[in-house]
């Protein structure tokens, strides 16, 4: 699937006015869904899976993190949101995006998931403060995988 496809159907979506979108092509599904940031940031996500069912993932320039509830009290887990390789910095050289016990806030990228050959950046969909990283730099993940534990901060405490 083509980046101008991607482009094409995200423009359909705005003018529209459509909320989701699913398209498949040649074995891949492509699942759109818009959604609206806080502040001069209007986001959009797009979600890439293969077309056997599967849960919804997303990938962009920047994708969402899928985020499931850890039983510790006011910590999430945040699991990779599809198969790819767990990258915390943006090159070998380079400092990590996010170490333990930093603050992200909303938007901040916290780590690179490589995915067919891509480079996604994965941003925070919340403030937290980074408890743990579970996964190591350079390993490749499964869906569902533990990568952070988090603290959900609210944006007074960022």
């Amino acid at each position: 699937m083509n980046r101008d496809l991607l482009d094409a159907l995200m423009a359909l979506m705005a003018e529209q006015g459509i909320e989701e979108l699913d398209h498949t092509e040649n074995g891949v599904r492509v699942h759109l869904k818009r959604m609206e940031h806080s502040g001069a940031q209007a986001g959009r996500s797009v979600a890439i899976a293969p077309a056997q069912p599967a849960p919804p993932v997303l990938a962009s320039d920047e994708i969402s993190p899928e985020v499931a509830l850890n039983p510790g009290p006011a910590q999430v887990e945040i699991a990779a949101p599809m198969v790819g390789v767990f990258y915390l910095a943006s090159a070998p050289d380079a400092p990590p995006f996010v170490r333990e016990g930093d603050v992200a806030r909303e938007g901040d990228t916290l780590y690179i998931l490589e995915v067919m050959k891509t480079l996604n950046r994965v941003v925070a969909e919340f403030p937290c403060r980074i408890v743990r990283i579970v996964a190591g730099n350079g390993e490749t993940v499964e869906t569902g995988t533990p990568l952070f534990v988090v603290e959900r901060l609210h944006d007074t405490d960022v």
